[in-house]
């Protein structure tokens, strides 16, 4: 799984890279499912589902019952985007793990485009701090790099 997640994230950093993008980072989202299966039972509204005068005054919602949150309907379908793609970008713990956990990654703050004004920054901050000096703003190809090598690093 490491595997993967570092051979998509490297193709989606190089495809930034290739923009001019920068700044970005990795945002973790951690879902505790053991936690959420001792929480009351939620509802979820199906706009799309045509209503049924059978669904009294609920209309289109549908609520989720214990058996799913025991049989881990949650966890099955947290790994597919569509039911069917597999997303390199969520996981669960290991099965042998104490916790029962989701996580989901995913790349926020790609806004960022390296043009003039950054440049001036890298020129200025470089003359400052040196050529050597680990500054902030750097071109996207170092960015990407960096941001490769922590990640890499990071993740086990």
């Amino acid at each position: 799984m490491k595997k993967q997640f570092l051979d998509t994230l490297q193709r989606d950093v190089q495809f930034l890279v290739s923009l001019k993008i920068m700044d970005y980072s990795l945002l973790v989202g951690i879902h505790d499912c053991n936690a959420a299966a001792n929480e009351p039972a939620a509802t979820l509204a199906d706009d799309s589902a045509p209503q049924d005068a059978s669904e009294g005054a609920e209309g289109g919602e549908q609520e989720l019952s214990e058996s799913d949150e025991e049989t881990g309907f949650w966890r099955e379908k947290m790994d597919t985007i569509a039911g069917s793609i597999p997303d390199p970008y969520v996981f669960a713990s290991a099965p042998d793990s104490a916790r029962n956990d989701v996580y989901y990654l995913g790349l926020v703050d790609i806004l960022t485009h390296y043009g003039m004004r950054k440049r001036t920054a890298n020129v200025a901050k470089t003359m400052k701090h040196g050529v050597d000096a680990e500054i902030s703003t750097v071109k996207p190809e170092q960015y990407g790099r960096r941001f490769m090598e922590f990640i890499s690093k990071s993740v086990r």
